[in-house]
Order: structure tokens, then C-alpha cells, then sequence
């Protein structure tokens, strides 16, 4: 309040309101956080817009305050409302490894979606982060119109988007994902996704994970398992040793277990699941109740794995488990893969 208001003395006055129970209540012992009841927050908000130079100001230095101290949606959406569009694109363009560090993506394209089209659609780099956010959150069908504006600035000698090589490696890299799984068209993927793979070629990158990532899929959907553990060998260990967010590397991890289960390569498959197991597990606690499609994914091979060995109840439960992840996140191929599963044990 301090800093949204450019004057001091905030504490105690939100102190005295919460004592005398008007309207304010504090969140933590420590009153460090206040809440405001919903009516009285509608009336301080239509005083504030009686002044929009004012309330531009105050939700600038909102935004700023929020950033500061790391909360990157919190700021985005401060300046959203401030009207500040172009510095709410620039950081949603530049935060992108805050958002995948705290699993927050599909937050960072619900911000992305309440700006307005024409300010998303000039900037390539913004075009491809909402593409990623899209695909990595399950939204594929609204993948598109982001890659179909990026793909005409592929010409443009513009900055790199954030974690990508080049601009046209990220835009065919994220093309094979929505031809495999929007559009169901494998050939067309095939030919992106290798695209992707030949231009993403810095293994420092998050986008030579990515684009191996995506090969490899398309591969395994294409009847092809063996060619794609070619594609993902060593691609886990990459993500961790260039220390990409678990998002993206459980990704990968997730579609190699998969082709390694495939074709029998159980020992590999094993140790793979032993060294994600602790990764999986600190992403569970920290996310709470989200989820994301490689997660569900490593419990499907892990059920088939039980199955395999004969544990029919662990089995059944990990399957259960991964149905209802990928249920929960959205991807049909997971979930089906998962129910089929289940259904054979």
C-alpha cells in the first residue's frame, strides 16, 4: 500500500481497520498480508477510477512492487489493468522461465489472452511463448494463430525468443506438436519437427530439449520407437545438466520412458525412472495440485512396468493415478494411453 500510494504509515492503518473489524481482515499472524471484504474493495475501486491518471499511477507502482519481490503474474496483471499492454507484453515475453520454474503456464496464457490481439500479434517473440505455454498446458488447438503470425516475422532479423536458438527452429519445433495433435496430420509434423531439430542445434538451449523432445514423439506416434530412442538418447540428461525447469525436463523424460518401454529396453528404462523419481516428487510438492503431461506420463510407464513384473495393485493404482493427471491436464493421447493401460491390468 505503501508503494502503490507513494506515502508511508500503510501497516498502521490497516492494523487499526482490522482491530476494529471494518472491512479489513489480516491473512497471517504476522499481519503482513490483509484482505478486503468484496464490497468494500468495489468501492475503494470505483473511488480509484474516478481519477484514471491516478489509478494509472497506482497500478504501476503496483506492478513494480509485485516484481520486485518475484511475483511475475501478480505484475503482469497489475499492468494489464494500469493499460500499460506493451510493458505487460514485455513481461510476459521476458518472465518465461519464471512462469516454467513455478509450473505457472497456463496462468502465463490467461495473462497472454487478455491483451489485445493487435499488441500479441506484432511481436514474434510473444507469439511463440503463448504457442509453448498452449502446447505444454494442453491447449493445442490454440497454437495456430500465434505460429501463423511468428512465421511471418521469421524473416525479420529480430531478437531470438527467450530459450530458443533461432526463431524459425521454435516455430517449427512447436509446429510438429500442433500438426501431431491438433490437426493429426503426421506427415506434416514429421517434416516440423525435424526442422525444428536441424536449427535448434545449442545444447545450452532449452529449445535443442524442446525440438528432440517433440521429434521424439512424433516419432513414437508414427509407429517408430526405436528411431525415437535414438532422437531422445541422452536429452534428459541434458535438461539437467544445462538445469532447464522440471517442466521441461520431466517433458523429455517423459517421452523417452515411454519409447524405452516400447521396445523393451527395460534396464534403460529403469534407471530412468529411478533418477526422474526424486524430480517428480519435489515438482508434486511444490506444484500442489497442479500437474503437467510429463508426470502423468512417467506414472503410465511406471503401471505398465508393474504390470510387467507382475504387480497387478500397483499397477492399477499408478494407471489410476496417470488417467487422472492426464484427465486433470487435458491431453487426450496421455489419457487414453493411461485408461488403456489400465484396462489390460
Amino acid at each position: 500500500c505503501d508503494a502503490a500510494l507513494d506515502r508511508t504509515g500503510s501497516g498502521a492503518a490497516l492494523e487499526a481497520l482490522d482491530r476494529a473489524d471494518l472491512f479489513v481482515t489480516a491473512l497471517d499472524p504476522h499481519r503482513e498480508w490483509y484482505r478486503c471484504h468484496r464490497l468494500f474493495r468495489d468501492v475503494l475501486l470505483r473511488r480509484l477510477a474516478a481519477d484514471p491518471d491516478a489509478r494509472t499511477r497506482v497500478l504501476a507502482r503496483a506492478a513494480d512492487w509485485f516484481l520486485e519481490r518475484g511475483y511475475v503474474a501478480e505484475a503482469v496483471a497489475h499492468r494489464i489493468a494500469a493499460g500499460d499492454e506493451g510493458g505487460a507484453a514485455d513481461l510476459l515475453r521476458s518472465q518465461v522461465p519464471a512462469f516454467l520454474e513455478r509450473g505457472e503456464l497456463a496462468v502465463h496464457l490467461q495473462l497472454g489472452r487478455q491483451l489485445p490481439a493487435a499488441t500479441v500479434l506484432r511481436d514474434a517473440r510473444l507469439c511463440v511463448s503463448l504457442a509453448w505455454a498452449a502446447g505444454l498446458s494442453g491447449k493445442f488447438a490454440w497454437m495456430g494463430p500465434w505460429l501463423d503470425a511468428a512465421e511471418k516475422m521469421t524473416d525479420d532479423d529480430g531478437p531470438t525468443p527467450e530459450g530458443w536458438h533461432t526463431l524459425r527452429g521454435a516455430v517449427a519445433t512447436l509446429r510438429g506438436v500442433e500438426y501431431s495433435i491438433a490437426r493429426a496430420d503426421m506427415r506434416a509434423a514429421m517434416a516440423a519437427a525435424s526442422e525444428g531439430c536441424r536449427l535448434e542445434c545449442d545444447p545450452a538451449d532449452a529449445g535443442y530439449v524442446m525440438a528432440r523432445t517433440v521429434l521424439g514423439a512424433v516419432l513414437g506416434l508414427c509407429g517408430r520407437p526405436d528411431e525415437a530412442v535414438r532422437v531422445l538418447d541422452g536429452v534428459w540428461n541434458t535438461a539437467r545438466a544445462v538445469g532447464l525447469p522440471p517442466l521441461l525436463g520431466l517433458q523429455a523424460a517423459s517421452i523417452q520412458a515411454m519409447v524405452l518401454g516400447e521396445t523393451g529396453r527395460t534396464d534403460q528404462l529403469r534407471r530412468l525412472l529411478a533418477e526422474v523419481g526424486p524430480v517428480v516428487q519435489a515438482a508434486q510438492d511444490r506444484w500442489g495440485s497442479a500437474t503437467s503431461p510429463g508426470i502423468a506420463r512417467l506414472r503410465t510407464v511406471e503401471g505398465e512396468l508393474a504390470h510387467r513384473d507382475g504387480d497387478l495393485a500397483a499397477a492399477a493404482t499408478l494407471l489410476r493415478r496417470a488417467a487422472d493427471l492426464a484427465r486433470t491436464f487435458g491431453e487426450p493421447v496421455a489419457h487414453v494411453t493411461a485408461l488403456t493401460a489400465l484396462a489390460q491390468v
